[in-house]
């Protein structure tokens, strides 16, 4: 080789898309060398296009660079080697009668990406807990030896299922003899999970888990039980203690669909306490309550009674929390019927709840039923609602007094995506709300009018 003749080594990290000149070996003077010769080319790669030139000795050489070394190459699967052999007169050939590239095929040498936490791991599966509901997460893997750690393999994208964000709201409960029966206000789940136990201590159902097939309406004496899995808001459950404390939590879920099936998240849940009451020491034959134009008649109307004190009637405005509004005497001890009525001048507007409370002599006192006296639907009913065009949402609202009403469109993750007051006329209301820009699907209308809220679902 002249000192205008050289061999160039290219490096490419790319496939061949980019070259990348590393180490050029040139002549000196007629050059000559062989395979036996014991000199090392040895440079790193860079990733520049400024490469290390290695002059050789002149003459026939014992030592001259029979072997090039790169260090510091790139860790990817599509490295190329790329060698131009160049002479300076168009009458001189290059003649090769050898040529062999080696490697260590084991030496890749990854830093692990910023921002991702390191998990060691002894098989070729994991699970990972504690992650946040509706988010997205990134995956690596690499192997990892006592001196070696491998390239990072491809990347591989996770979202976590959304859980329902509003939870129902248990809005009554009440005894008849023996059974409870629970009323609650749907959350924003497809459906749900309703439990019942003598202690309020409550295990969150395991996700991906389907209960519907052990749902059980009668009270097996103790711990924690399922009692119903649907789309309603009531239920019954039969055979509790006569007085006795229970509690019962509520618990939305979605579905989603799988490869294999369909699988159920489910929310945090609530728990609220029930209390029980048992059998009133009266024979109750009934208990009423009705609207007299601006007040509430509430009558009950007893067979018997048995060292009965007197009567409270307590009044909610949720069906939770409730307080005293009146006294009655009682007949004390009587085998006839007894017939007794109170007046409520201070209804609420829509809805209220009412129950009796039975005193003993003794001082020891029993609780009815809850009954529920609220406005006829007519004086408001969101009638219809539909989707007239692109994030245009159309509300038809019927109402029998003028008032301002709230309405909100939720998302089925219970997110609110639109919420504004309108203003209701008596009579028959036509709506149009333009809508934020929001993704195609199942939404939610909510227009809640003085204490009475109506929910309907959309298509988007």
């Amino acid at each position: 080789m002249e000192s205008s003749d050289d061999v160039t080594v290219e490096i490419s990290p790319d496939g061949g898309s980019h070259y990348y000149s590393t180490a050029i070996i040139t002549g000196n003077g007629s050059s000559r060398w062989n395979f036996s010769a014991t000199g090392n080319a040895t440079t790193a790669y860079d990733g520049d296009a400024n490469a290390v030139t290695f002059t050789q000795v002149s003459g026939l050489s014992t030592t001259s660079a029979s072997t090039v070394n790169i260090t510091g190459l790139p860790v990817t699967s599509n490295l190329k080697v790329r060698i131009t052999l160049s002479n300076s007169y168009k009458n001189e050939l290059w003649v090769i009668d050898e040529f062999s590239i080696t490697g260590d095929s084991e030496v890749l040498s990854e830093v692990p990406v910023i921002g991702y936490d390191n998990k060691s791991v002894t098989s070729t599966s994991d699970t990972v807990k504690g992650l946040i509901a509706d988010s997205t997460y990134y995956f690596k893997v690499r192997a990892v030896n006592a001196t070696l750690t491998s390239i990072n393999s491809n990347v591989v994208s996770v979202t976590t299922y959304p859980t329902p964000l509003t939870e129902a709201i248990i809005l009554t409960s009440g005894t008849i003899g023996s059974d409870i029966v629970l009323n609650w206000a749907n959350g924003n789940g497809v459906a749900r999970l309703v439990r019942i136990n003598s202690k309020n201590k409550f295990k969150k159902p395991k996700d991906r888990v389907d209960y519907s097939g052990d749902i059980n309406t009668t009270w097996q004496g103790s711990g924690e039980q399922n009692v119903y899995d649907g789309t309603g808001s009531t239920i019954t459950i039969s055979g509790m203690d006569t007085v006795a404390t229970y509690y019962v939590a509520i618990y939305e879920y979605l579905t989603f669909n799988e490869a294999k099936a369909a699988i159920k998240i489910y929310s945090h849940g609530a728990s609220q306490q029930q209390t029980n009451t048992g059998t009133l020491p009266i024979s109750l034959l009934s208990f009423t309550a009705e609207r007299i134009s601006d007040a509430v008649s509430i009558k009950w109307t007893t067979t018997t009674e048995e060292n009965n004190d007197f009567f409270t009637i307590e009044k909610s405005t949720n069906g939770v929390d409730f307080y005293n509004i009146a006294e009655v005497l009682g007949a004390g001890n009587s085998n006839r019927l007894t017939n007794y009525e109170i007046i409520d001048n201070s209804p609420l507007q829509q809805i209220n709840y009412y129950r009796l409370r039975q005193t003993d002599f003794d001082g020891k006192s029993t609780v009815s039923e809850v009954i529920i006296l609220k406005e006829e639907i007519t004086n408001f009913e969101l009638i219809n609602s539909w989707s007239s065009s692109n994030n245009t949402l159309q509300l038809e609202i019927q109402s029998e007094i003028s008032s301002n009403a709230n309405c909100q469109i939720l998302n089925i993750q219970g997110q609110i995506v639109y919420n504004s007051n309108i203003e209701i006329l008596g009579g028959h209301n036509n709506y149009s709300i333009n809508l934020p820009s929001v993704a195609k699907g199942t939404y939610i209308v909510k227009v809640e009018n003085n204490g009475i809220m109506a929910i309907r679902k959309i298509i988007l």
